[in-house]
């Protein structure tokens, strides 16, 4: 090969230095080189001579600049192409690592959450390639490429480009496009074109090697690997690996479905049907759970070399200590009670129905159960009880149905052994609509019997708040419903029927309880339109009093209090407090664990932070939520990479795009030095975000006239509350503590100290006039909250 080194040495002088070969396969021989242009470190792909003339340079390039088009975190970027003394070559980054294939030379056997995990974020790859109309036609482990259990797709693209250009002609030089171990049948016969399905046959392949140690089919030639590709039954996954679920074995059968039209249309739906993760398996119905895709994760810059060697060095960052699951005696989710008869307005009922026995359930300490947002996500999913029991980790389904009219309500409920479909206990309850809480306490009761029946270990329910006015009930549920969307109109709805709940009974200590959240979720997610941050967390404060006044076992009134407190910034000791009972009263609710977040991570306490998150996202792994809250508390621990993934699964997750969400994944991609990735989010009102982007871009006149514009619409009065802490946020960024305490004067808080470890603050965090000035600030705004609380005590819920 030295004539082909030296051949190229000379024809990329002054553009490329060659420094050495790197490695080689059938098509290509890669070289290791310095780009004298943009003074990096790369690595070029030369095609072997006779592939070259058999493609033809012209319409080789031209097709290999689709490739060169493609954006995304799991695909590696292609730096050049280019003919050079009658040579084809493309440029990639260089880095130093391994692919998939020397993990399975090693492992052989995956674990099943990293094969899972490695999937989804190929198929993610993938499915964006698709939507451009490209399809990779060489998907194996070798193209492949990991680190820290994240995964890109290399050569994306190259074999769309050499099949295009070169046609039949690159048969008579003896090379196939694909390999026989995971080319899909249509790809080997060659009939007909070729679509994402082919792909998707080999990822399936891909995940069989990784979970059965072996590809699905192998043979003694290439020809008879193809034949049985097209001939033979795909042999049993668990028969070579009993440990996986019946779930995942579905999903791979019809993946390596023979034909095309048997297979995921897509492979998303492929990602999707393998579900959150080994344990949890799903493929959502159609609704709003269709929004549940796989996350994407955070984008690594590697390389492929020829013959599949990977190289990379990447940042490397000390991972969070997997934080083990709180032992449970039992554990059981509630499934969404059925309407029975009614319309769509009753909806709300039915799920509230199973919201309170949730409730009411959680209040067993040794007793796992799942939080509302997973379980209503399967709502109408048409799911088997074991299959859900599966995604959701439990070992018990409590199913059943509610209808009201004329005053009355019946309720229909059966507890399940999920493993052996075994019918517990079921009951018929029929009552006035006012008892209806009785109804919950009874069904909650009488399933905690059932299980202690089988189960050791679990404490009796204790009583929780109730109104004896089904008119504020039915307010209440219609409070919490709106709640949890969490969008701007659903808590402004929530806000409403809680105060419509307290004008009915004003000792209802959950709906006192209830708006004092709404409020504050209002404020986090710097929704306009609402009243003045200060004043609204005055009165959350206030109103969360209240509910403890009224029930001093109320978790909930002592989460919102917290919550409140976290969001105002100034006392984060008595926060700690608040949300700590919150969780010690109910170790069952996500949303405490989740409000705790921030509060720890105020006081610095990054990695408490991120085992609360952690434990949110176990109790309730389909609330976005929750995912946002990790993606907080990564991004205070400085792990943005991390950050980035739960950001964008909870975007995955959301029902509508929330504001919060895109501020933490366009700050991690800041972070990870990917700006114009951030500049491709829909950054909505953060226009500051935006500026800090173009600021790393060195697009300084761009950023410069964003933040005149917006300083302006701040002095006019024109903006959002929220435009002040960003403009902040923005001069921070650049190191100027001057204007950077200016415009943190004018917000409602000061910085927020979860954020202060952050890479945001590199240029002022050690600065004694920015420490001293923050001090000062937060002095002045907790002077500003207390004359606030003094007001809001004096008016009426």
């Amino acid at each position: 090969m030295l004539e082909l080194e030296e051949r190229l040495r000379i024809a990329l002088a002054g553009r490329y230095a060659l420094e050495r070969e790197l490695g080689r396969g059938g098509m290509a021989v890669v070289f290791l080189a310095h780009d004298s242009r943009h003074d990096r470190v790369v690595a070029i792909k030369v095609l072997r001579q006779e592939v070259a003339a058999a493609l033809g340079a012209e319409r080789f390039l031209r097709e290999i600049q689709i490739a060169a088009k493609l954006h995304h975190p799991h695909i590696l970027p292609l730096y050049d192409s280019g003919t050079a003394a009658d040579l084809l070559y493309y440029v990639m980054p260089y880095v130093e690592g391994k692919s998939l294939r020397e993990r399975l030379d090693h492992e052989t056997q995956l674990p099943l959450d990293d094969a899972l995990t490695i999937t989804r974020q190929v198929a993610g790859a993938l499915a964006y390639a698709h939507q451009h109309d490209v399809v990779h036609r060489d998907i194996k482990p070798e193209n492949i490429l990991l680190e820290s259990g994240e995964a890109v797709v290399a050569d994306f693209g190259i074999a769309r480009a050499i099949s295009a250009a070169g046609g039949d002609k690159l048969t008579h030089t003896g090379i196939a496009i694909g390999t026989p171990l995971y080319m899909s049948p249509e790809q080997a016969t060659g009939v007909g074109a070729l679509d994402g399905r082919s792909d998707v046959y080999s990822l399936g392949c891909v995940l069989y090697e990784m979970l059965a140690g072996h590809p699905p089919f192998s043979g003694g030639t290439a020809q008879a690997i193809l034949a049985r590709h097209a001939l033979d039954p795909v042999p049993r996954l668990r028969t070579a690996r009993g440990t996986v679920s019946g779930a995942v074995a579905e999903a791979l059968d019809r993946a390596l479905a023979k034909a095309p039209a048997d297979r995921y249309a897509t492979a998303l739906q492929f990602a999707e049907a393998l579900g959150g993760s080994g344990r949890s398996v799903v493929s959502p119905p159609s609704g709003g759970f269709r929004r549940l895709r796989a996350a994407l994760g955070a984008g690594l810059a590697l390389v492929a070399l020829g013959g599949g060697l990977a190289v990379w060095k990447p940042w490397r960052h000390a991972r969070t200590a997997a934080v083990g699951a709180p032992a449970y005696a039992a554990s059981v989710a509630v499934l969404p009670f059925e309407t029975i008869g009614g319309g769509p307005q009753d909806e709300y009922f039915s799920d509230g129905m199973t919201d309170e026995i949730i409730t009411q359930l959680a209040q067993i300490r040794d007793l796992k159960v799942i939080s509302r947002t997973s379980v209503v996500a399967l709502k109408g999913s048409h799911l088997t009880l074991s299959r859900i029991a599966d995604t959701l980790g439990v070992d018990h389904v409590l199913e059943g149905s509610a209808r009201r009219a004329g005053g009355r309500v019946r309720v229909n409920a059966q507890l399940i052994a999920a493993k052996t479909d075994a019918h517990l206990w079921a009951r018929t309850y029929e009552r006035d609509l006012k008892d209806v809480f009785r109804v919950q306490e009874e069904i909650a009761g009488d399933v905690s019997r059932a299980l202690l029946a089988s189960v050791q270990g679990l404490r009796p329910l204790s009583p929780g708040s109730r109104t004896e006015q089904p008119a504020a009930y039915d307010a209440y549920l219609r409070g919490t419903y709106w709640r949890q969307q969490r969008t701007r109109d659903g808590l402004l709805r929530a806000m409403q029927a809680f105060q419509e709940a307290l004008a009915v009974d004003s000792l209802y200590a959950p709906a006192f309880a209830g708006l004092s959240s709404a409020l504050s979720l209002f404020v986090l997610y710097q929704y306009s339109g609402g009243p003045e941050p200060v004043t609204a967390l005055a009165r959350a404060i206030v109103l969360a009093d209240r509910a403890i006044a009224l029930d001093s076992s109320l978790a909930e009134g002592f989460a919102a209090r917290g919550w409140a407190l976290t969001n105002a910034g100034v006392s984060v000791d008595t926060a700690i407090r608040d949300l700590a009972r919150a969780v010690a009263l109910r170790p069952n609710s996500g949303q405490a664990h989740s409000f705790y977040v921030a509060a720890l991570g105020d006081a610095g306490r990054y990695e408490d932070a991120v085992a609360e998150a952690q434990t949110a996202t176990e109790l309730d792994p389909l609330a976005p939520a929750f995912h946002i809250a990790l993606s907080s508390a990564e991004l205070g621990a400085r792990r943005y990479d991390v950050a980035l993934r739960e950001a964008r699964r909870a975007g995955v997750l959301e029902t509508a795009p929330l504001p919060v969400r895109i501020r933490f994944e366009g700050l991690a991609l800041l972070l990870l030095g990917r700006p114009a990735e951030c500049l491709a989010l829909n950054l909505g009102d953060q226009q500051y975000l935006k500026a800090m982007c173009l600021e790393a871009l060195r697009r300084h006149r761009e950023a410069a006239a964003i933040v005149d514009s917006l300083a302006a619409a701040v002095r006019a009065g024109h903006a959002t509350w929220a435009a002040p802490e960003g403009l902040g946020m923005y001069y921070a960024w650049l190191g100027d503590v001057e204007a950077s305490l200016h415009w943190y004067g004018a917000a409602y808080r000061a910085v927020q100290t979860r954020f202060l470890r952050s890479g945001v603050f590199d240029r002022v965090r050690d600065d004694a006039r920015f420490r001293a000035g923050i001090e000062q600030l937060t002095e002045r705004n907790r002077a500003r909250l207390e004359q606030a609380i003094v007001q809001a005590r004096a008016r009426k819920p």
